[in-house]
């Protein structure tokens, strides 16, 4: 081959490698203007009847929490949410956990709702549920602290995904009244 034919592929090839790197490194941080954060739900009366199922011994693997999260794309590229991985804490005892894949669009520049459901895990401790449901409900519901803990995979192309890591705390009156503290 004729050295500038040489010459003009290795341009082009130069040239397409790194704007390729550039068209990636650009589009990982727009994704990064992605967050999540918890919606309002009530989990008081369906906590209170695992709590009874499981001081009768009966099994609390069918009873799910659902959970609203809220989705914010500010960046300026469509994401597709594809896989949610969660874990539900009652103080420091795993009682849940949500583990899906499954496909939802979050456009660019706007703001989406994300329902998914927390399944009690089998032979979950909720000993100190049934102890601040025997006592009080009142109580119960400012007491125990509950912590959720995982990722959310968003994608905005077969080779673009990114892991957005999820961990909020809570109480269940702060869940119900809005005031839930989101650390992402």
């Amino acid at each position: 081959m004729k050295k500038n034919v040489k010459v003009a592929l290795g341009l082009f090839f130069t040239i397409g490698t790194i704007g390729t790197i550039a068209y990636f490194v650009r589009q990982g941080r727009l994704m990064k203007n992605i967050s999540v954060e918890a919606g309002s739900v009530d989990w008081n009366a369906t906590i209170l009847e695992a709590a009874q199922l499981y001081s009768s011994g009966q099994s609390i693997a069918q009873i799910s929490l659902p959970l609203d999260l809220i989705l914010t794309n500010d960046s300026n590229t469509d994401v597709t949410i594809s896989n949610v991985d969660l874990d539900l804490y009652a103080e420091q005892d795993l009682i849940g956990t949500i583990s899906t894949e499954f496909e939802q669009l979050l456009a660019k520049k706007s703001v989406g709702e994300l329902s998914v459901d927390f399944n009690f895990v089998e032979g979950a401790n909720l000993g100190a549920i049934v102890a601040a449901e025997a006592s009080s409900i009142l109580p119960f519901i400012d007491a125990m602290d509950y912590t959720i803990v995982g990722s959310i995979k968003a994608k905005a192309s077969v080779f673009e995904s990114i892991k957005i890591k999820y961990r909020s705390t809570f109480t269940l009156g702060e869940l119900m009244s809005g005031n839930a503290v989101n650390i992402e």
